[in-house]
């Protein structure tokens, strides 16, 4: 009886859709950065795929059916400093991880209220992840820019609208996903790179040519056959500090050389 029970158990992992055997499950708690007490309610979403989470009394989450590959994870709670990662999740595997929001910090003043927003009229010197994308605008390094003040102005509009504005060729699917691609690069129009099923399915165009994507110089999409397409409305004008996009191999910056088989590329810089 136990070796029918085995067969069987073969014969039904086997006759299971190949979809349900190629997904992944991330869990997880988001937690106060500084003291790990729990954040309830905590909104945690993978724009990519359109899934939206909120966390318990505890401060956990739980999200099945991932596909497998690289997503944007994204994490806001009010009164907290939002969080914007990307992890890598594998086909029949989990990722554990505990989220760590800051709290935003209000400057009290004498009588215990927080002082107003000191208006300040000198240019800051830019640092962090921001230099670069300053650096290369100001020495006009052959790509499109958009800037923080550029982008404000389009509150509301979607980022493949914003992006139009820059002259950034869009590809616009039909449940409102958006995928920047390029008639220039190493690949041909006609040679891809393929997307995969699902994004054909949200209207991805097979004969497009589609640029590499990478928020805050992490790669998102790489310019790879049947890798999952990066959703460039995923992303909110309203979040982004500054967008980069590069036509051909040619101009990009050299640390993403890898990414010359893809036709372009995509630097989004969040705030």
């Amino acid at each position: 009886m136990t070796r029918f029970l085995r067969g069987l158990g073969i014969l039904l992992v086997a006759a299971a859709p190949l979809a349900a055997q190629q997904r992944a499950v991330f869990r997880g708690s988001v937690l106060v950065d500084g003291n790990d007490a729990p954040i309830a309610g905590a909104e945690v979403s993978l724009p990519q795929l359109a899934i939206i989470v909120h966390t318990d009394s505890a401060g956990a989450f739980r999200i099945p059916g991932i596909l497998a590959g690289r997503h944007q994870v994204s994490v806001r709670r009010v009164g907290f400093q939002s969080l914007v990662t990307v992890l890598t999740f594998v086909a029949g595997d989990s990722v554990d991880t505990d989220l760590m929001l800051a709290p935003v910090v209000a400057t009290p003043g004498a009588n215990g209220q927080a002082l107003p927003g000191v208006v300040v009229t000198a240019a800051a010197p830019v640092r962090g992840k921001l230099s670069e994308f300053e650096e290369r605008r100001t020495m006009g390094a052959g790509g499109h820019f958009l800037t923080e003040e550029q982008l404000a102005k389009m509150e509301g509009r979607r980022m493949s609208e914003a992006l139009a504005t820059a002259g950034v060729p869009v590809v616009i699917g039909s449940t409102n996903a958006a995928w920047v691609a390029s008639s220039r690069g190493t690949q041909s129009v006609l040679r891809g790179p393929k997307p995969t099923k699902w994004d054909v399915a949200k209207g991805a165009k097979g004969n497009a040519c589609y640029a590499a994507v990478a928020v805050d110089g992490v790669l998102v999409y790489q310019g790879h056959d049947d890798e999952p397409l990066f959703d460039i409305n995923s992303l909110a004008p309203s979040a982004i500090a500054g967008v980069e996009f590069y036509a051909g191999g040619a101009s990009m910056p050299a640390k993403f050389n890898g990414t010359r088989n893809s036709c372009g590329l995509v630097l989004v810089w969040t705030k």
